[in-house]
């Protein structure tokens, strides 16, 4: 190929805003056997990857130019297209990231401390062990809360032959699995694979959406007086399932010896895994 490509005079328009994009005009010239896909790549090859902020798009416009006889020489005028990053093409292996960590809700029966308690004159406080709305009738209200939540999506395009019956069935077997080990950033079971959506783009590949959300592994100090094995924190993981069993006592106020009082104290705490764990790695997004 031997096509020379030169930027034309005055050849720029731009435009600014929401759908931002700009176009640049080359001129083409090659020798007589060049064909337009010759000058087509000849002219990719000069104009920049990106141009103010933008990203190439491709040739909006390749059309012959010159038919002379005493100058046989074939030629095109090229018109190169940028547009936003959203807008421009993608090809396999790309990938881009969007996320919010607006949080997440939580229904707790248990605080992290007790700050203060307060009763009428001459009457000393009940200890419920940091249990949160106990009723007369020794249930437990508790309440919602927010929790940090890490919500994330990821864009990610592929060839045409990479979505297989086989790779389809594996995002689907995997969606509400939690990280088996520790994947990226994430501890075992922080992370939530809630599944992917695709569209094919107008070149054949693929693009393809997966959807994730991380909760952080938490160590509790104690619940009442239950601590964890040896003493240690209790450790919920981000995406198991924390809850109390209480049990009524009888028991006196704090300063008392006698006048029993009904008292709900934490007497088990359960730690569940509500969701099939799994490998991450076979999602194909690295480790």
């Amino acid at each position: 190929m031997s096509v020379g490509v030169r930027f034309k005079y005055n050849g720029e328009i731009r435009s600014t805003g929401r759908n931002a994009y700009a176009e640049l005009s080359y001129v083409a010239t090659g020798t007589t056997g060049d064909t337009a896909d010759e000058a087509e790549a000849a002219v990719l090859a000069e104009a920049p990857a990106t141009y103010a902020g933008l990203a190439l798009e491709g040739i909006g416009l390749l059309e012959p130019v010159h038919d002379d006889d005493d100058d046989p020489r074939p030629t095109w005028q090229a018109t190169v297209r940028y547009v936003s990053e959203e807008l421009a093409p993608r090809e396999p292996g790309s990938n881009r990231v969007s996320f919010r960590t607006t949080g997440g809700t939580a229904h707790i029966t248990h605080s992290k401390k007790t700050r203060a308690r307060y009763t009428k004159s001459g009457t000393n406080p009940i200890d419920f062990k940091q249990a949160i709305g106990v009723g007369a009738n020794g249930d437990v209200a508790g309440t919602d809360v927010v929790v940090p939540v890490l919500e994330w999506q990821e864009s990610h395009t592929y060839a045409d032959s990479d979505i297989t019956p086989e790779f389809l069935t594996t995002l689907y077997l995997m969606t509400g699995t939690t990280n088996e080990v520790t994947w990226r950033i994430f501890q075992p079971e922080d992370c939530l694979f809630m599944g992917v959506d695709g569209q094919q783009l107008e070149n054949t590949n693929w693009e393809l959406n997966f959807y994730f959300a991380a909760q952080p592994t938490e160590e509790i100090e104690s619940i009442g007086e239950i601590t964890g094995s040896g003493g240690g924190p209790i450790i919920k993981r981000g995406w198991q399932h924390l809850w109390i069993y209480f049990r009524e006592l009888e028991g006196t106020r704090e300063g008392e010896s006698t006048a029993t009082v009904l008292q709900v104290v934490p007497e088990q705490v359960n730690i569940e895994q509500i969701y099939y764990v799994d490998s991450f790695v076979s999602l194909g997004l690295g480790v």
